[in-house]
């Protein structure tokens, strides 16, 4: 199942002050959290309960939430 990924305008906007090549590599991250954000990235604790993060670069960090959306099956 692949999960619907969603970057917020400020990341946008940082993201391009940076060269092509942090770019891609973002692009390929983004794309490895977007297939499985739970094995990629670590649960937050405490009052940040329910946000993630994954490093990226070793200098950034990427945070995130899960929305899970049911389905009715009838």
């Amino acid at each position: 199942m692949a999960f619907k990924i969603t970057i917020k305008e400020p990341a946008e906007k940082w993201l391009r002050k940076y060269d092509r090549e942090i770019q891609k590599r973002f692009a390929a991250k983004i794309r490895k959290l977007k297939e499985n954000p739970e094995i990629h990235g670590k649960p937050l604790r405490g009052v940040l309960h329910g946000i993630w993060e994954l490093y990226f670069e070793n200098r950034f960090r990427i945070l995130y939430t899960m929305i899970i959306k049911s389905r009715s099956l009838l």
